[in-house]
């Protein structure tokens, strides 16, 4: 298997993404692996596995304020898919909320 394969482009690492918000129950053990996707209109939007205790996993949906060519705050977090009693996983109403 060949290793040294040119790609004509360079990625630089800006930061951290996303961490736990304080006291939220549903990231108690992390926000982990987000996936991203745009709506037709352009808006970025992130997807990260939200892990409660008990490694408990939701994933969750959180919107971009962006104030040059990359985002300055991811402002609303909801979970979007959790997991059901009988292990399944089912759609959940997202609430978001304003984070400044």
């Amino acid at each position: 298997m060949r290793t040294d394969v040119f790609v004509p482009y360079k990625l630089t690492r800006l930061g951290v993404v996303m961490t736990p918000e304080v006291g939220n129950e549903l990231e108690a053990e992390g926000v982990l692996n987000p996936g991203s996707g745009r709506t037709p209109d352009g808006e970025l939007y992130l997807l990260p596995r939200l892990v409660a205790a008990g490694n408990v996993s939701r994933v969750g949906l959180a919107g971009s304020s962006w104030t040059t060519v990359s985002p300055s705050a991811w402002n609303a977090r909801a979970s979007c898919w959790h997991p059901t009693p009988d292990g399944s996983v089912a759609p959940a109403r997202p609430v978001p909320r304003i984070r400044g």
